[in-house]
């Protein structure tokens, strides 16, 4: 029995890190599909970099938010419960990001990337 449950343990821990390396790159991916959008194939190099200089400010925040509102948890939680979650710390998110924009001066960001990538 002591075996089933540290396999059960390890997969958990597995697909937790699984779920949440997906979250990360669906956020990402969000951003890039809104310049895609917003742009085409080619968008402008100054917008992109803007994009690339708050990656870790992206990244690091997501993590934050998501664990705080208990996106991680296992506890039961009704549909409504997670999707209100997640709204709410989108949301958040992307009023990080454009805070982080103003700090760091990266006004190349446009705004309407951050509607297009909330959505996406």
């Amino acid at each position: 029995m002591s075996l089933c449950i540290r396999i059960f343990h390890k997969f958990f821990k597995l697909s937790k890190f699984i779920v949440f390396i997906t979250d990360l790159l669906l956020i990402h991916t969000g951003f890039i599909v809104a310049y895609i959008i917003k742009f085409g194939t080619n968008p402008p190099i100054v917008n992109l970099e803007s994009y690339y200089e708050l990656i870790p400010v992206i990244t690091l925040s997501a993590i934050i938010l998501f664990h705080g509102y208990g996106l991680y948890t296992i506890s039961r939680k009704s549909y409504g419960d997670i999707v209100f979650s997640l709204i709410l710390s989108l949301l958040l998110l992307q009023v990080i990001i454009v805070a982080s924009t103003f700090f760091i001066r990266q006004f190349a960001f446009p705004r309407s990337i951050f509607i297009i990538a909330f959505v996406i």
